[in-house]
């Protein structure tokens, strides 16, 4: 039994090391990079996404924390945003609410495909399976007052940016 998981980590690594370094072509001018929090432990993720260009959450900064598991890629990576965002598919903790790391869950995709799609559902949230009703409430009857709440966000967060310089 031991050997098993220890032969499923080993798998997992192998891969999260090639993920790696498809990830390490993409910046930030991409709209996201990720790399492991620390040298030695290869299943905790910080992750950086940039709000699309033309959207709410254009001039965003998004940090995110992926927690991957020994099994990966057979199972999907636990995807949270560190930084406070209001959206339909991500829950008030944080934790991101997407077909892609649930039902539609393959074996292919990698944390960059993870971060693009994620990056995706921020100007295409699906309203009709929503994490958080109050903004799925207000994407579908009240925009102005949905991408109003989504531009606050982000003035506070350039706010506390230029604060801290």
């Amino acid at each position: 039994m031991t050997s098993t998981v220890h032969n499923d980590c080993q798998t997992a690594k192998k891969r999260l090391l090639k993920d790696l370094v498809q990830l390490q072509s993409l910046t930030l001018q991409d709209g996201a990079t990720a790399a492991p929090l620390n040298e030695s432990n290869l299943f905790e993720w910080q992750a950086m996404i940039t709000g699309p260009e033309g959207t709410p959450f254009e001039g965003g900064l998004y940090e995110l924390h992926l927690s991957i598991p020994c099994d990966y890629p057979i199972h999907p990576p636990k995807v949270s945003f560190k930084t406070e965002i209001f959206h339909p598919n991500i829950y008030q903790n944080g934790d991101v609410c997407i077909d892609i790391l649930q039902t539609q869950w393959s074996e292919v995709m990698s944390i960059d495909k993870i971060l693009i799609s994620i990056r995706s559902l921020l100007n295409e949230p699906n309203v009709n399976s929503p994490a958080n009703a109050e903004a799925a409430l207000l994407y579908k009857e009240h925009r102005n007052e949905f991408n109003r709440r989504i531009r606050n966000d982000i003035d506070k967060q350039l706010q506390f940016c230029n604060e801290t310089k």
